[in-house]
């Protein structure tokens, strides 16, 4: 079965902001300000911390994702409009690595 789509996406949220970070034209301390992040942290680490509080799954391996699903999760993603549209293209590469990271 299919892990929920909203636990993904909350496991891999801090992962995709440090991604496009550098596309977020200075809006990332205001983020930061609003989620009590501390200023010498990045907003990828500070989420990752403030997550880590929380009573939900932290890898892609808890919700029971396999490595060998990866691949094919990066193929599907590619060919998502929210991959495709969002501040800086991803390829299959970039976005098999960042599942890597989140696994």
């Amino acid at each position: 079965s299919r892990p929920d789509p909203s636990a993904v996406s909350g496991v891999v949220l801090s992962h995709l902001v440090e991604f496009y970070e550098d596309r977020l034209n200075g809006r990332c301390e205001q983020v930061k300000r609003s989620l009590h992040i501390d200023d010498g942290c990045k907003l990828g680490d500070g989420l990752r911390r403030m997550l880590a509080a929380w009573p939900l799954p932290k890898r892609l391996s808890d919700l029971g994702v396999e490595v060998s699903a990866l691949s094919e999760a990066a193929n599907i993603a590619a060919n998502d409009r929210a991959i495709s549209n969002g501040p800086r293209n991803m390829d299959r590469v970039e976005i098999r690595q960042l599942l890597t990271l989140a696994h």
